[in-house]
């Protein structure tokens, strides 16, 4: 009589998916939520190719770059290394990127140093008509500012967990209907938290809109510099609810998986 293949009862299995081709629990939830703006740093080059953009899509330009092949914290992209010298990606103005009255700003990273003089720039728009700025301002700190018509909206805040040393994904939102900055970070050691603001200042007039090359890690003169790493920035023209942006920041600091071409991933 043949013997019949028991498997012996281990309890249930594990939920899990199998993702064919390079797409992440990561990629796929922040593709669901369509961005206006995904800049992945995916290898080496003179160009960043954005993969995310409505519309045509942008490439940006590598200006003395680090090392440009760090492995990240997403799967299928690699992190670059802004070296606190002149380091800067420039992305050229766009209007489906700028033109927003609610956004949600997000920058995935791990920042060494507070750069120079404690302003390292996460992302500027360098203009006298607008002067967009989202900068670090200490060791657990962020501000962020737009140009409005009479009042500029100001967010400045610091955080629990420090940045330095520590993987992290930070959030900055606008929202027109209370004309305020949120920030909010993500890590690992604290989970997703609002900063507590030193100012929190609404715009009493209208947000202009951004007619420049967006700059990523210094300023618009080359300075205020940026040092760490930096694996993703994305742009919603939405406000993101902080359940999506806690999922985001989770799904986004998981262990990181080798295999490109098949990911066995555990369910989130």
């Amino acid at each position: 009589m043949r013997r019949k293949n028991r498997r012996r009862w281990l309890g249930p299995r594990p939920k899990r998916a199998i993702i064919s081709g390079t797409l992440t629990y990561y990629e796929a939830y922040v593709a669901s939520l369509n961005p206006l703006l995904r800049l992945a740093m995916t290898g080496t080059g003179a160009t960043e190719v954005n993969k995310g953009t409505v519309g045509a899509t942008l490439d940006g330009t590598i200006t003395t770059m680090g090392n440009q092949a760090i492995a990240g914290k997403i799967a299928s992209d690699s992190a670059h290394l802004y070296d606190a010298a002149t380091s800067v990606i420039t992305v050229p103005n766009d209007a489906s990127i700028n033109a927003l009255a609610d956004y949600t700003l997000i920058s995935i990273g791990n920042i060494f140093s507070l750069g120079e003089s404690a302003t390292g720039r996460i992302i500027e728009w360098p203009t006298a008509a607008d002067n967009f700025i989202w900068r670090v301002t200490a060791a657990n700190g962020l501000t962020i500012t737009r140009n409005a018509a009479t009042t500029d909206p100001i967010s400045t805040g610091t955080f629990s967990q420090r940045f330095t040393g520590v993987w992290s994904a930070k959030f900055a939102t606008y929202d027109s209907s209370t004309s305020k900055f949120r920030l909010l970070q993500y890590t690992a050691e604290a989970g997703l938290e609002e900063a507590s603001y030193s100012a929190q200042t609404a715009a009493s007039g209208a947000i202009t809109t951004p007619n420049d090359t967006l700059r990523i890690g210094a300023d618009g003169a080359g300075g205020s510099t940026y040092d760490g790493l930096k694996d993703e920035l994305l742009d919603f023209g939405k406000v993101l609810p902080d359940a999506q942006m806690e999922r985001i920041g989770r799904l986004a600091l998981a262990r990181r998986w080798n295999s490109y071409s098949q990911k066995v991933l555990e369910m989130a």
